[in-house]
């Protein structure tokens, strides 16, 4: 199945993927997308599931509450919590 949309980049550089395009690649809300640029493309896939919430970093992931947090981000976000 080919789809094909144009669609604007708003004030804030956004774009909406169309409900045709999320439904066809099964996202839902809150998914996880990574973004790949090779020349003038951009690329747009589900983020593998052991992804970083914060730096998309996918070695050495793990879950904390409902969040997938490296070991750098979490020594971060630990360090910045006792100043």
């Amino acid at each position: 199945m080919k789809l094909k949309f144009n669609r604007k980049v708003d004030e804030l550089g956004r774009i909406v993927l169309p409900m045709d395009v999320r439904r066809h690649l099964g996202f839902g809300k809150d998914q996880v997308l990574e973004i790949t640029v090779q020349d003038d493309v951009i690329l747009l896939r589900k983020a593998p599931e052991s992804v970083c919430t914060l730096c998309g970093k996918s070695e050495g992931v793990f879950l904390r509450g409902r969040y997938r947090l490296c070991e750098d981000c979490f020594q971060e976000i630990t360090q910045a919590a006792k100043v």
